[in-house]
């Protein structure tokens, strides 16, 4: 019998939620600055934050008989926090200076930076090959890796959610585990953009050709979007009559809001001619591709009657609600979509998707048995942590940030090259 709550698994998961706790002690002094000056955006900043209360509440409980986000990937995941933060670190240390031509180009939002921003929200679908293959590439790495770095409770709990635990699941709680992933990423990035704005940080360029005007003091779209997606997911997991229809659900849920969203900006921008009377900053051209385009993709996941009304609440939340709720649709979609969708699902044959081959990536773990017992646990988990966090700094450094011959001499000796050769002079 696995002892699916075993000590490793409480511990990390404690720290875990000790880390949710620290952003959301971060988060306050940015929402109260929001309210007090009045910024348009303060309503999601505040729903952020009590969507990260909820989320953290619900990481902290007992489910299927370990966590939501069970062991070992609450591990990884207080590793991979504590190895982003180091790379926050040093290329903080890098001094980060832009013209004031580049920065005033920045803040025009056309179709051009609409795209990249669309672009930027699109890499969502991310999740669903996170969800197909990560459960997969997880137990390949503990088969090659287990006679070296494993802990028997290790072995022990991937055992458990390969073998005993439903497939759906596994990969719900590999899906969970991105979620927090990235939404320590973008929180991190906001952070610092927010309490040290002449700092350097990673994916700061990126970030900013994506932000719109008023997220410049208040948090930008894709914490509120990927919290939202979240807290969505746990309520699918925790509600949902089966853990099937909560995966398709959640897919369906992500592709209205994404595909539905991008091409309704796109479209209003590029061929948009014609505007609601009831409220001039969208076009009509823009909510009917929309709608369509998030009707398809939906009915991928969910079938005809689930998609039809995903698409419409994407309508209402895009041209009405804003009249009323003064909460960004990255937000209020995912919501509100949950909300109605998880009465309907107790209705037998409405969900009815036309993917249902998808799943079959989290379906079958053959070619990854696990069939050798498991190591001796005195090797521990020190070896992997060092490994993990040496890892996660290369590639972050190579990603977020592009070195140039300048900074690099900046870093060895404190000085620019050109304060040298104007000493020179």
């Amino acid at each position: 019998m696995v002892n699916t709550l075993g000590m490793e698994n409480i511990v990390f998961n404690s720290l875990l939620i000790v880390i949710v706790i620290a952003y959301i002690l971060a988060m306050i002094p940015i929402v109260r600055r929001s309210f007090q000056n009045d910024y348009k955006n303060k309503y999601n900043d505040l729903l952020v934050l009590i969507l990260s209360v909820l989320v953290g509440t619900f990481l902290a409980i007992p489910y299927n008989a370990s966590f939501l986000i069970p062991y070992p990937w609450n591990f990884f995941l207080v590793v991979f926090t504590g190895a982003y933060l180091l790379v926050h670190l040093v290329v903080g240390y890098f001094p980060s200076k832009e013209s004031k031509e580049a920065e005033r180009v920045s803040d025009q939002f056309g179709l051009k930076k609409e795209g990249k921003r669309k672009l930027f929200h699109a890499l969502a679908f991310g999740y669903y090959i996170a969800f197909l293959f990560g459960p997969l590439i997880m137990i390949g790495i503990t088969y090659i890796e287990s006679p070296f770095l494993i802990t028997e409770e290790y072995y022990a709990m991937v055992y458990f959610l390969a073998y005993t635990m439903d497939p759906m699941w596994f990969g719900l709680s590999f899906l969970l585990f991105i979620y927090m992933g990235s939404f320590i990423v973008m929180m991190d990035a906001e952070l610092v953009r927010l309490n040290w704005p002449n700092s350097n940080f990673p994916l700061k360029q990126t970030l900013k050709s994506v932000k719109r005007e008023e997220e410049k003091n208040t948090l930008a779209a894709h914490p509120h979007m990927i919290m939202s997606w979240t807290f969505s997911a746990i309520l699918f997991i925790y509600l949902a009559p089966d853990v099937r229809s909560a995966a398709f659900s959640i897919f369906g849920m992500i592709t209205i809001c994404i595909f539905g969203d991008m091409m309704a900006a796109l479209a209003g921008r590029a061929l948009g001619k014609h505007k609601w009377s009831f409220f001039k900053e969208k076009s009509i051209e823009g909510t009917a591709i929309g709608f369509f385009s998030g009707l398809w993709v939906g009915w991928l996941f969910l079938g005809g009657v689930l998609a039809f009304l995903g698409a419409l609440i994407f309508i209402l939340t895009d041209i009405v609600f804003p009249k009323f709720i003064k909460i960004s649709d990255n937000s209020l979609n995912p919501l509100l979509i949950t909300l109605v969708f998880l009465p309907l699902l107790q209705i037998p044959g409405i969900l009815n998707p036309l993917l249902p081959i998808a799943f079959i990536g989290v379906e079958h773990f053959a070619p990854y048995r696990l069939n050798y017992t498991a190591p001796n646990s005195w090797y521990g988990t020190f070896p992997f942590v060092l490994l993990f966090f040496f890892i996660i700094i290369v590639i972050g450094l190579m990603i977020a940030y592009k070195f140039r011959k300048e900074q690099i001499f900046l870093l060895f000796t404190g000085k620019r090259k050109d304060d040298k050769e104007r000493n020179v002079k």
